[in-house]
């Protein structure tokens, strides 16, 4: 028989997905962590929620700080803060630092990880001499001057840049980046956030932006969430691991993006009305006149009484006065407003314009807006879930076509155990209804920076515990099957199988184990 060999070493790929993400992977590296095979990885290649427990990882290891103090540290980030309740304080406050000189959402969250996590640390402790096993460092982002992926990575191969073939940073400058700044850039989501401008939106030492920076980014290069490019960060990993000639053990994709049995539902119709868009437009013409009406007779009745000294003040300025103010702003805003939405239409639709209207004034408000949400509603699943999907799918067919990855990759997923989607290939590595229950509710945990209620970050973890259990085990049997194992693989099976059957009576006991409440 071929003899197999699983020694070193792993290359493991987090995906984003916020704090769902955050708190599986954590799981995940608890696991490999318990079974002493963390050590193993060289590579860590990580996008978006991912990025937070790769940061935390790589940072702490590299001062020299023990996996318990990762994972209570991570939990208590978790568990205590949500982001966008915390960045909301900050919004508008004096940031001299930004191109905007004060703070929007994704200056504010970079402020917030600087604080809460990393603690004014650059990318340069990176390269301190303190040896440690990832050969690879990767948070991944993404430009949008070319559209390409842009990663801010520490490896040990001179071919490696910091960003992509297009643009790219020397070392000595990234080096002075603050962790905080490559972790918003990881996390800028789409819509939710501004893009991060490089280098005037980040810090740098005494306040001051390098010469030669300057000189390269005359225009700031706007930088936005890895995921839009790569959410699994397989790419990456892939590339570093063409810059290694050396073998390698398994390449693990740790993945929680969530399965969806219908991308797009139509909205509920309306009840047709009666009032039609052209009515609409001729009622806020009469309101124009009479708001405007109201006002010149209330100027005329000011200087009347001002002209003839028969006024009490108090009386005059609350029934003519105030009154006059309010009627002149709100015909003010009536007309900007009908003003700016014909530009709209005349600047959005160049050929047809303004003529238009006369195809669709007889439309009524309900029919509009019923066009309206379905344009808009199939816009966002195309963007959020279609487009994903079908990147997602280009970025697997990568490493599932290319021979080097065969019998050799892992696909991690959060919904593996969910009783929904997968199938179990070898009997001894069914999952009991505890676990098949808890990874059902991690599956369904949002998209967010934050944790709604406590449990769920315990489901998450857990189920990143139990799920990257379940699939070395039938990786190991399955390999078994076709090849000798070394004595350290037919020793890992006995560990695994019996951490299975512990997960299965009881899905929480490495969560509990490692508890900090």
């Amino acid at each position: 028989m071929k003899k197999y060999t699983f020694n070193h070493p792993i290359k493991l790929a987090m995906s984003g997905g916020g704090f769902r993400a955050s708190a599986f992977h954590l799981g995940t590296l608890s696991y490999l962590n318990e079974i002493n095979i963390i050590e193993e990885i060289d590579t860590l290649s990580s996008v978006s929620g991912g990025a937070f427990t790769c940061m935390i990882y790589t940072l702490y290891i590299k001062q020299n700080k023990q996996f318990k103090d990762i994972y209570t540290d991570l939990y208590k980030f978790f568990k205590e803060h949500n982001l966008l309740k915390e960045s909301t304080s900050i919004i508008g406050k004096d940031a001299p630092h930004t191109m905007t000189k004060d703070y929007n959402l994704i200056t504010a969250y970079s402020r917030l990880y600087n604080e809460l996590l990393t603690k004014d640390e650059t990318f340069n402790i990176f390269w301190n001499d303190n040896k440690i096993h990832l050969k690879e460092i990767i948070f991944n982002s993404t430009e949008f001057r070319t559209g390409n992926a842009f990663r801010f990575q520490k490896s040990e191969s001179n071919a490696a840049r910091i960003g992509n073939h297009n643009i790219s940073i020397k070392k000595d400058i990234a080096r002075k980046i603050r962790l905080s700044d490559i972790l918003a850039a990881s996390t800028c989501i789409p819509g939710g956030c501004e893009p991060l401008a490089f280098p005037f939106d980040f810090y740098w030492p005494e306040n001051t932006i390098p010469e030669p920076v300057l000189e390269q980014f005359k225009k700031p290069l706007p930088l936005m969430d890895g995921g839009v490019y790569d959410n699994q960060g397989i790419e990456s990993a892939m590339l570093a691991d063409g810059r290694d000639k050396n073998d390698f053990g398994i390449f693990i994709i740790s993945d929680v993006d969530q399965p969806k049995d219908n991308y797009y539902s139509y909205p509920k119709d309306r009840p047709r009305g009666i009032i039609s868009l052209n009515m609409l437009n001729l009622t806020s013409i009469i309101l124009f006149l009479f708001l405007i009406g109201s006002s010149i007779t209330l100027a005329a009745n000011i200087l009347l009484s001002i002209k003839t000294n028969k006024f009490v003040f108090w009386e005059l300025l609350f029934q003519s006065i105030i009154p006059f103010f309010i009627l002149s702003a709100l015909s003010w805003l009536l007309y900007t407003t009908r003003n700016n939405i014909a530009k709209a239409l005349i600047k959005f639709s160049p050929v047809v314009g303004i003529n238009a209207w006369n195809d669709i004034k007889h439309l009524t408000i309900d029919q509009f807006l019923d066009m309206a949400e379905l344009r808009i509603t199939s816009l966002i699943a195309l963007t959020s879930d279609i487009f994903m999907k079908r990147i997602r799918d280009l970025i697997y067919n990568q490493i599932y076509r290319d021979k080097k990855y065969k019998h050799k990759r892992i696909s991690n997923l959060i919904y593996d155990l969910a009783g929904k989607t997968r199938k179990v290939f070898i009997e001894e590595c069914r999952p009991s209804q505890a676990i098949i229950k808890t990874a059902n509710t991690a599956a369904d945990v949002p998209t967010t920076f934050w944790f709604n209620n406590k449990q769920d970050l315990k489901d998450i973890i857990a189920c990143g515990q139990f799920t990257i259990c379940f699939n070395l085990l039938e990786y190991l049997l399955r390999k078994e099957q076709h090849h000798a194992l070394t004595v350290k693989e037919k020793h890992l099976i006995k560990t695994l199988k019996k951490d299975w059957k512990n997960f299965c009576l009881n899905p929480y006991w490495l969560f509990d184990k490692h508890s900090t409440d």
